[in-house]
């Protein structure tokens, strides 16, 4: 990894799948993310799609996570209208 201009790692939705279920999935895990921060790298979760899920992974560090959890994919136009009704959002909470 360090022969590598690497600044950040993925680590795939096949790991995330079983997580809940399968100890050796959180081991490799909790592995991935400890490796990444002590190399200061950023981690990538994709696949979360359970509150279950999110919560471990949670307690490995505080790695980016991508999912179903949060939303399913979408064209870039209404990505821009949902991330502008949400600073919407925060200004009036904010105001």
């Amino acid at each position: 990894l360090k022969k590598y201009p690497i600044n950040r790692i993925k680590i795939d939705k096949s790991f995330i799948d079983d997580l809940e279920k399968n100890s050796e999935d959180r081991t490799l895990v909790s592995g991935m993310i400890s490796l990444a921060n002590s190399l200061s790298l950023k981690t990538i979760v994709e696949g979360v799609e359970s509150d279950g899920q999110l919560a471990i992974i949670q307690q490995y560090g505080n790695p980016m996570i991508q999912g179903y959890l949060f939303n399913r994919p979408m064209r870039e136009d209404r990505l821009l209208m949902l991330l502008e009704e949400q600073t919407d959002q925060n200004k009036n909470i904010h105001s």
